[in-house]
């Protein structure tokens, strides 16, 4: 069974007013490599969230 995944990824930019973020991402088609650090091509500003411990997961099952 497949199941359809919206993927976007995006890079670390400056706002005016602001600190640094990656919120604006871009949706991704195709195979993408999945690394210790996250997706390939994406990166995120804030490296600590205090309302999750350990590594990211991704699960792609229903």
């Amino acid at each position: 069974m497949h199941y359809p995944v919206n993927v976007f990824v995006g890079k670390i930019r400056d706002y005016a007013g602001s600190r640094p973020s990656a919120i604006d991402k871009i949706q991704v088609d195709g195979e993408l490599q999945l690394g210790d650090l996250g997706l390939d091509g994406d990166q995120q500003a804030e490296k600590k969230n205090p309302r999750r411990a350990g590594p990211r997961a991704v699960s792609l099952s229903a």
